[in-house]
């Protein structure tokens, strides 16, 4: 795919290329396409002639405008729009000579019909009759396989470096690059809208991301759980599937599942059996092209999250080397990503300057406005009453979850709805939805942390052995006087430089220390006798 973007000159035909690429990952795939188009595009099917001519499909074509448009037919589609007098031979006169002989053809073309076959044929012929047939050849199967013609052009389209929309566009469709471009807005608006509420983080996140994209920059939203910035990242995403990969970064520390998270977002092959360099090479390819936003999301796993005792951030430092290319990435993550940051500096040595030299820093608002709430709720239970909303708004706003407890209590008033017969989600199922279930359970949550905290509160060990040591955290240790860990190595470099003791013995081994021993450097001063 990046060396087939790479030979396109505008940005608008390397952005539909990557669209199409990524609905070609969807259900349905490229098919699907296909079938859209037709569905929603019928009426702009057709030759070119029959664009040039512009009529409707209510009209008709003349005598002289259907002998135009047919020679932009295939062969096997020519004889059927034969006009009024002419002979069927004479029409097929070149397909004659393409599998014959020009002899024999003209001696085909020169036979006649019977009169009463060449005058009943019509003088004219209506345009939704030629378009039809133009559609029949979109969906026709090519070669006697499942793939339509229309589909093996959209994927010559996506793979084929020499393929150009608009030179090659196929006989059925001349105006293929303009439909294909009408239907990547369609089918992104329509994903984009599916059960969204716009509020100020979604806002942000937007403006941020189509910044980033328009200046290839590196950003870095930070704030709290539940307030939306992954759906609001999630939602860009699917609005310009030819602009925006997101990506979650997966909670390991193997370089392996890292840049297969990443090939998998920007549609790359990403098999088992594929290294780590192979996909940070084909990952690579793509970005630097810099037609792509790469949205890391939970990018605080970019850091380690086991306790190793030096590890560095090799992705946050990949990540920034592609930055140095004019790869434009988007990070969301939780404010606690800046700790995370100091430990390892702490611990390890890092330059944090590699990381905050290169990113502006956006922090997300803490919590959100009550009318965003509600807005929230109405999409996530746009079928709700609007009492049944309101209610599902406040108890978002109170529940620990914040927006994230939203879709539980939706999905149960929903259920606890169809149970009754009712596709409209009343009070009483809200109701019935938070009393019995979510809100015992939210009981039961406050309980066990409360029970978590007791026991955080009464351990002695405050912080892990790899933070960053305050004044309080020395003071307390030197109270304690805890045992200094001694490692092997340790023990050797406390070791006096004298020879090891060892008792005396004989045989093989015994005569190859021995030869070993003597071949140290030094060894023959110590063997000469003392004055």
């Amino acid at each position: 795919m990046a060396k087939r973007v790479s030979v396109l000159h505008s940005a608008a035909d390397r952005e539909l290329v990557w669209a199409l690429q990524s609905f070609s990952h969807e259900e349905g795939g490229l098919a699907k396409v296909a079938t859209d188009l037709v569905e929603y595009y019928p009426d702009q099917f057709g030759t070119a002639s029959m664009a040039k001519i512009g009529k409707r499909p209510n009209q008709a074509y003349t005598g002289e405008e259907v002998k135009m448009l047919r020679e932009e037919l295939p062969f096997a589609d020519r004889r059927l729009f034969i006009l009024h007098g002419e002979h069927e031979a004479q029409v097929r006169f070149k397909e004659y000579r393409a599998h014959t002989c020009y002899s024999i053809a003209k001696a085909q073309a020169e036979a006649e019909d019977p009169d009463e076959v060449r005058f009943r044929r019509p003088k004219t012929y209506s345009v939704s009759a030629i378009l039809d047939r133009c559609i029949t050849g979109a969906l026709a199967q090519e070669n006697e396989s499942k793939t339509t013609h229309l589909d093996a052009t959209l994927q010559r389209l996506c793979l084929d470096p020499q393929f150009d929309l608009v030179r090659d566009a196929p006989w059925y469709c001349h105006r293929a690059a303009s439909i294909l471009r009408s239907y990547v807005e369609r089918r992104s608006a329509q994903a984009a809208s599916a059960g969204f509420a716009e509020t100020e983080v979604t806002r942000i996140v937007e403006r941020e991301i189509t910044d980033a994209h328009k200046l290839k920059e590196v950003v870095l939203l930070h704030g709290g759980t539940g307030i939306g910035s992954s759906f609001a990242a999630k939602r860009v995403c699917k609005a310009g599937p030819g602009r925006v990969r997101y990506c979650v970064v997966p909670a390991t520390n193997d370089d392996t599942g890292f840049f297969r998270a990443i090939a998998d977002s920007l549609g790359g092959a990403a098999g088992f059996s594929q290294k780590a360099m192979q996909l940070r090479d084909r990952c690579e390819e793509v970005l630097k092209g810099g037609d792509l936003v790469l949205v890391l999301d939970h990018a605080e796993y970019l850091f380690p999250v086991v306790d190793y005792r030096y590890a560095l951030p090799k992705p946050v430092s990949w990540t920034m080397e592609l930055a140095k290319h004019g790869v434009p990435i988007v990070m969301v993550a939780h404010t606690k990503l800046f700790e995370t940051l100091g430990f390892v500096e702490a611990r390890t040595g890092w330059n944090r300057d590699v990381l905050t030299s290169l990113v502006r820093i956006v922090e997300l608002p803490k919590g959100l406005d009550p009318r965003d709430v509600g807005a929230v709720a109405k999409a996530i239970l746009p079928t709700g009453s609007a009492p049944a909303q309101r209610t599902l708004a406040d108890y978002m706003i109170s529940a620990p979850g914040y927006l994230h407890s939203g879709k539980p209590a939706a999905k149960r008033a929903i259920d606890i709805a169809s149970r009754n017969g009712r596709q409209r989600v009343e009070q009483s199922d809200i109701d019935q939805a938070l009393n019995v279930t979510l809100r015992p359970a939210l009981a039961a949550y406050r309980s066990a942390i409360e029970r978590a905290n007791n026991a955080k509160s009464k351990s002695k060990a405050k912080v892990r052995n790899w933070r960053p040591e305050t004044d309080e955290q020395v003071a307390a240790k030197v109270r304690r006087k805890r045992n200094q860990i001694v490692t092997s190595s340790d023990l050797i470099r406390s070791t006096p430089s004298a020879a090891p003791l060892r008792e005396g013995g004989s045989g093989p081994a015994e005569s190859g220390f021995r030869r070993l021993e003597n071949d140290r450097p030094g060894a023959e001063a110590a063997a000469l006798p003392t004055a």
